[in-house]
């Protein structure tokens, strides 16, 4: 039996539908939700409202016979999340744009939504509305719209020449699971470690809240666009981009030094490449004394 053809209409309904019947979709930050021309956003009191969107396109942030399609909607909410997450703020909904061919309006969307409601249960972030078209290759943008108490946001601007840097977590691993997804055959396996956290990234929301409510750092960022835009801010160079290049190649290292061997063979980035991520090998110079505190 062909399969029923899916509109606009219909892929709506379906998206709808998928976030309807969760409970921690509707909320007091969501007055009005999907179903009319708008969305209504209510915002709390002495609070300021976070804006930022982000694109998560086909060939260029994931490729659809490497990327599963649970991936796919976890990681393009989690992105955008991650902006609140550098402010300090807390997620309240977000906004989807989907443009994707007929031949992926069925099995392939069912998955996409089944990871885009995960991370959003996962950070209770609700669906608040957003737009669907038809398109050859798969386009996606998420608006997410946080808050935080007013006067609080951690920002970019604050970095300054002699601020101490820390990182969370370990730099290194998702660009590692990304040149190991590059290199396999099909789908991966969901539960490699190697990829999990470039397939399934996890926004730092609870550690920027509570460094935002402690004060205890002057200026964050979301590490995934690199560092060039927070080094900007004051004329402060590129110094720190030396520091972050040291931190990834000894962190890569010492990851598959623990393995025994270089799952990816040269490691490069936007310098061009670098030595190869033995540990051997690793840069064993200090960092510069500049950084910004995180």
């Amino acid at each position: 039996m062909p399969r029923k053809r899916q509109n606009e209409d219909s892929i709506l309904r379906k998206i709808a539908d998928s976030f309807r019947s969760a409970s921690w979709n509707e909320g007091q930050s969501v007055a009005l939700g999907i179903g009319d021309d708008a969305s209504l956003f209510r915002p709390k009191r002495e609070h300021e409202t976070i804006l930022t969107c982000d694109w998560f396109l086909e060939g260029t942030h994931f490729f659809r016979e490497k990327h599963p399609p649970d991936a796919v909607g976890w990681k393009c909410l989690a992105r955008a999340m991650s902006d609140v997450a550098a402010m300090g703020g807390t997620p309240r909904c977000f906004l989807l744009s989907l443009a994707l061919p007929e031949t992926h309006t069925g099995r392939w969307l069912d998955l996409f939504l089944a990871g885009l409601r995960r991370a959003a249960r996962k950070f209770r972030c609700a669906l608040a509305g957003g737009d669907t078209t038809r398109r050859n290759k798969i386009l996606v943008n998420v608006t997410v719209v946080g808050e935080m108490p007013a006067g609080r946001a951690l920002l970019r601007s604050r970095a300054d020449t002699g601020n101490i840097v820390y990182v969370s977590g370990r730099l290194g691993e998702a660009e590692l699971g990304l040149r190991i997804l590059q290199r396999s055959k099909g789908m991966p396996r969901k539960k490699n470690p190697l990829t999990k956290k470039h397939l399934y990234p996890k926004p730092r929301l609870a550690l920027g809240q509570w460094l935002a409510k402690k004060g205890l750092a002057t200026a964050m960022m979301d590490t995934a666009p690199g560092t060039g835009p927070m080094a900007g801010e004051e004329g402060l160079g590129n110094r720190d981009d030396g520091y972050l290049r040291w931190t990834l190649e000894r962190s890569v290292a010492a990851l598959c030094g623990k393995r025994g061997r270089c799952p990816t063979g040269k490691f490069e980035d936007s310098a061009g490449p670098t030595p190869g991520c033995r540990p051997q090998t690793a840069p064993r110079s200090t960092p510069p004394r500049f950084a910004w505190r995180r």
